[in-house]
């Protein structure tokens, strides 16, 4: 940097003319104001800038990894991982879709089979078949029995002998359903390839100029409070990096253990399985009770290769049975031993932010809640402390390269 800028730089409180306190004043509150302004502005775009900072956050450790290893400039790298990163996913598709498609029709061939099954027994019912003992006491289930024979058996026996009189408009409406509904499944499959297209391309740019942005930052900070930001930044982005490592590796924990259940218990399809419980666990606290859903319903459709002579049903609760004990497991003891201290906030917390940011963002902000929970507990721990006139980071220093340069720029601008 030239000489004269350091000196501008460092010269700044004598600057004339400058703004009077109750202008500074006035000029803060108008730029909160912008702040939140442009905040509603984004508010449409929030799921496309989250997805962006996620796979930006994702891909910047490999590049770093690449760029320390093979000491190839930062921009190759970056092309390199992007590169990788895209061939993995052609890969992937290429081997999950063939493998969905026969799971799909698999369980369509079963729910058709259980459909049948289900129609044949009750059409064959009697009530004293409803009616059961428990601890020797006589429960009638007919109640709860009836509505489902009737809607089941009377369904199909109105289908087999009114099938001439079906209306013209009965006809169009199924019609019209049926093409709402697959041009909205449609449509929401574009719009989510598009958004991540979109979101991967800008992730690229962002990446590729970080080494721009990282050597204009001195100039915006002021030299008094260099160390302050650096120390707030890295504080920051080590409760992402390590929340963001750890939900990984658990999640990947819960998908290997997840498949070794299943292929001992004789669940077709098991890696495929598996692999959907691992991404849906990767939503914290309640993401390992969402992923109970599908494989109860896979495991009561497909039965089991293993325990034959197990009804489906009590073999779906043996398999949900088993893997909750396996999640329960490695959430209460191994999942804070690999998260650790990484955002420091109460489970009620968590709890309540993780449905929140469902609310507000669906499962990508699920996901994101715990870290931003911990971005903001950082910052406001910094501003109440900076409020009570005290060190917000005691006897701490700026570590790492960005740390030095900072600290060297400091020292000259000083």
């Amino acid at each position: 940097m030239d000489q004269s800028k350091l000196v501008t730089v460092a010269r700044t409180d004598d600057y004339q003319p400058q703004w009077s306190t109750w202008t500074r004043r006035v000029a803060a509150v108008g730029l909160l104001i912008a702040v939140a302004y442009v905040t509603t502005l984004l508010a449409p775009v929030m799921g496309l800038l989250s997805m962006t900072f996620l796979l930006s956050l994702v891909m910047l450790a490999p590049i770093q990894l690449i760029t320390r290893s093979l000491s190839v400039p930062y921009g190759i790298a970056v092309i390199l991982c992007y590169g990788m990163m895209i061939l993995l996913v052609v890969l992937s598709f290429a081997l999950f879709i063939p493998a969905s498609v026969n799971g799909i029709n698999n369980l369509g061939q079963e729910a058709e089979q259980r459909y049948s099954q289900l129609q044949d027994t009750l059409q064959h019912y009697t009530p004293d078949q409803g009616v059961v003992k428990v601890l020797g006491i006589r429960v009638d289930l007919n109640p709860f029995i009836d509505p489902v024979r009737n809607f089941v058996v009377g369904t199909d026996q109105e289908a087999s002998s009114d099938a001439t009189l079906i209306s013209a408009s009965d006809l169009r409406q199924v019609v019209t359903t049926t093409t709402e509904t697959l041009t909205s499944a449609v449509s929401g499959i574009a719009g989510l390839v598009s958004t991540s297209l979109l979101a991967l391309f800008l992730s690229f740019l962002v990446l590729l100029d970080l080494p721009k942005l990282s050597r204009a930052l001195p100039g915006w900070i002021p030299p008094a409070y260099i160390r302050e930001y650096t120390l707030l930044m890295q504080q920051i982005s080590s409760v992402w990096n390590r929340f963001f490592r750890g939900q990984t590796l658990i999640a990947c924990i819960l998908a290997l253990l997840t498949w070794l259940q299943l292929t001992l218990m004789g669940v077709q399809n098991a890696v495929v399985v598996a692999i959907f419980c691992g991404i849906i666990s990767l939503i914290p606290t309640i993401g390992g009770i969402i992923a109970l859903v599908p494989l109860s319903i896979i495991a009561f459709l497909q039965g089991s290769t293993v325990f034959t002579d197990l009804p489906n049903g009590t073999f779906a609760l043996f398999v949900v049975g088993v893997n909750l004990v396996i999640s329960q497991i490695v959430w209460n003891v191994v999942a804070p031993k690999i998260l650790g201290d990484a955002v420091n906030v109460p489970l009620p917390i968590i709890i309540i932010g993780v449905f929140i940011g469902a609310a507000l963002g669906g499962i990508l902000g699920a996901v994101l809640i715990i870290p931003m929970i911990g971005t903001v507990r950082a910052i406001g721990i910094y501003v109440l402390r900076k409020i009570g006139q005290q060190d917000p980071f005691p006897g701490q220093e700026p570590r790492g390269s960005l740390g030095a340069e900072l600290r060297n720029y400091a020292k000259r601008v000083v």
